[in-house]
């Protein structure tokens, strides 16, 4: 209609513009030729009004389809497409671990397991969460409990010394205690509670610079079996009988401390070196 229009208005335009021009004709014949252009060019502005109108409606139209396009586009279609994508984000490769020894610390009220779990000392916080997370899976389906902990350790011989990786609680709402609030194997409340790093202090191993080797944690094993045997004088119990309760105390102490001495050298002997590297040694490696 528009395109209409504009044609109608050129030809009004150069018909008004020939009849003004023209020679000869009278004057009655311009006038009733010009009024006949003048309604062509009224009905031509009109056309091209109408068109430019029609546009814009067409145009607001098509704009207001899409607007509903929108506004139709169901919600869970979206979140569908977040959850597809969430498993690959989340997905963590679970390194190798094992489950050195499971203890049973459970009271009249509630089972409660305690795992002690070893792992490689470079794994990460994420890798921890996930190995947390199958141990407790696959525990459920062995046996039915309240709660449970789990001690991550870089060593099997670290087990009972501390964790050196991490702590991680599985129990009713986080807390340790609301284990004899549930029913055993009642999981609807649980919640993990995590303490990455080790029982000394400090992050995790792969974030320390200057962590153990493996020769020094040998190093400091070797010496903590010796220490950790009867034959050590502080293992030793006073007797019952025994009169100078001070004395027997004072005896016992040098005795040990010429023990430790005696371990101490036979130790540095076997590995190579000097008394001051084992003390180091020693430090470090309990301290990690």
């Amino acid at each position: 209609m528009k395109i209409i229009g504009i044609i109608l208005l050129i030809f009004a335009v150069l018909g008004i513009i020939g009849a003004l021009t023209q020679k000869g004709e009278s004057k009655e014949r311009k006038k009733n030729g010009l009024v006949g252009l003048g309604l062509v060019f009224v009905v031509a502005i009109i056309l091209i009004g109408l068109g430019s109108s029609g546009g814009e409606e067409e145009e607001k139209q098509t704009l207001s389809a899409k607007v509903n396009s929108k506004q139709d586009e169901k919600p869970e279609d979206k979140q569908i497409a977040v959850a597809e994508k969430k498993p690959e984000q989340m997905k963590v490769d679970i390194p190798s671990y094992k489950i050195e020894s499971v203890e049973d610390v459970s009271v009249a009220a509630a089972v409660r397991l305690s795992y002690n779990v070893v792992v490689d000392r470079m794994v990460t916080e994420e890798q921890i969460k996930a190995i947390a997370n199958e141990v407790v899976e696959k525990a459920k389906k062995e046996k039915p409990f309240n709660a449970m902990n789990l001690f991550f350790v870089d060593d099997a011989r670290q087990i009972g010394q501390g964790y050196t990786v991490a702590k991680i609680e599985y129990s009713p709402k986080g807390v340790w205690a609301n284990a004899i609030k549930v029913k055993t194997g009642d999981y609807s409340t649980h919640e993990f509670v995590y303490s990455m790093g080790s029982a000394f202090g400090g992050g995790l191993p792969k974030d320390k610079k200057d962590y153990p080797t493996k020769e020094q944690l040998d190093i400091y094993f070797t010496f903590r079996e010796f220490m950790n045997s009867k034959d050590n004088p502080i293992k030793e119990q006073m007797p019952l009988d025994t009169k100078d309760v001070k004395k027997w105390s004072d005896d016992n102490m040098k005795r040990a401390d010429a023990y430790e001495k005696q371990v101490k050298d036979k130790v540095a002997k076997q590995y190579n070196i000097s008394l001051e590297e084992l003390d180091k040694t020693i430090l470090k490696a309990g301290t990690r």
